[in-house]
């Protein structure tokens, strides 16, 4: 496909366009991602040139800070070609907003993580979900475990259900300490970082193409300037709002 195809989205005609184009591209590709089970990186890649992987971004950013409405409405016309890209699209709205918005990092980390999806159309999304916890809505403690030796910082652990696994340049993986009485938070992780594997774990019959796999670490080492907030399980105020994948 010819990079230019879909134009910009730099205003509600040309988005309109892009989308009725994308829509009638991804429904030709879909059976094809959906037998083979691979996230269906092609459209992903028209996403990124068509300036939609930036949309929830703020206009600080590049972005154009759009509103919920507006997601849902990006995302329900998506989904009429390939629901899979359509979800891997709502976290990625989901989880940049959500991280423009938190204290959790500097201005610097926030920055580097923006250049990239504007620059790369980078991926991100939240690694919450765990084989025995389930989803930490529900209360309890992550195995994931992120510890520190001197000035190093390595986590450890699996988060399945990880929508967009291996298209995924991001991953925001709720961890706790190991001390006595552990702290929990968010840990930003590239997961590009030696000790990050896929385990291809999702062999469902429906929406085979999110690439919603179990996402491992194994004693990663982690820069300091990627932990978030570390604090007490009781303590909600400290702990970010955030969407499980």
């Amino acid at each position: 496909m010819d990079d230019n195809q879909f134009p910009p989205t730099t205003s509600t005609t040309a988005t309109d366009k892009a989308l009725d184009e994308l829509v009638q591209v991804f429904a030709e590709r879909a059976p094809r991602y959906d037998r083979s089970g691979s996230i269906a990186v092609e459209n992903l890649h028209d996403l990124h040139e068509a300036g939609f992987l930036t949309l929830a971004l703020p206009k600080t950013a590049g972005g154009e800070d759009i509103s919920l409405r507006t997601v849902t409405e990006i995302i329900s016309r998506l989904a009429q070609g390939d629901p899979s890209t359509a979800l891997i699209l709502a976290m990625q709205y989901l989880q940049s907003a959500t991280f423009a918005q938190s204290s959790q990092w500097s201005d610097e980390v926030k920055q580097e993580l923006f250049e990239s999806i504007r620059q790369e159309g980078a991926l991100i999304n939240t690694l919450r979900v765990e084989p025995e916890l389930g989803t930490p809505a529900r209360g309890g403690l992550p195995d994931t475990t992120v510890s520190r030796n001197g000035s190093t910082w390595r986590i450890s652990g699996r988060k399945i259900f990880s929508t967009g696994s291996t298209a995924l340049q991001w991953g925001i993986v709720w961890a706790k300490t190991n001390d006595t009485e552990p702290k929990v938070g968010p840990v930003l992780v590239p997961l590009d970082l030696k000790g990050v594997r896929i385990e291809k774990s999702w062999h469902q019959l429906g929406m085979r193409a999110t690439g919603s796999h179990t996402i491992i670490f194994d004693n990663v080492e982690i820069p300091k300037r990627y932990i978030g907030l570390l604090a007490s399980p009781l303590a909600k105020e400290n702990v970010p709002i955030a969407i499980a994948s």
